[in-house]
């Protein structure tokens, strides 16, 4: 039995490896197309909402969910922004003898925000290298009167 938990949904420490070929691990082998760089990615960054939370261990005490605080985003959000960076994903459990059931939750691939994490820095030092350049002036200006 499939349960959708939005507290288990807001889950993303319960990440999957994921053993599939992907294009950061391969970029010069042929595997990827159509390469072109990421623009704007703070715009991206500034769209997502960091969030803490505590999994519902009473009512899903044999899933053996981590305790305490926890920090991720909300996948359905995450999925507004960037949707191919979420995927389901299911945590198995003991609920009586032969009784296994799944919990289904959306997680975040944590892997394809760092580029866009690195972009935002980026475009972050561009800001304030024009930002420095611009006081630099204004004082030069300042000084001349």
């Amino acid at each position: 039995m499939n349960i959708n938990l939005k507290t288990v949904i807001l889950s993303l420490s319960i990440m999957t490896v994921f053993n599939e070929v992907n294009a950061q691990g391969n970029p010069d082998n042929g595997l990827i197309k159509n390469q072109v760089p990421v623009t704007n990615a703070l715009d991206y960054i500034n769209k997502l909402k960091p969030i803490s939370y505590e999994f519902n261990r009473d009512k899903y005490n044999q899933a053996n969910l981590p305790a305490g605080n926890q920090f991720g985003f909300d996948a359905q959000e995450v999925k507004n922004v960037l949707p191919g960076a979420v995927g389901t994903y299911n945590t198995w459990y003991n609920s009586g003898k032969n009784n296994p059931k799944a919990i289904e939750t959306n997680t975040v691939d944590m892997q394809q925000l760092v580029p866009l994490l690195v972009g935002a820095i980026k475009d972050q030092h561009a800001e304030i290298q024009q930002l420095k350049q611009r006081i630099t002036q204004l004082e030069e200006a300042q000084k001349s009167k």
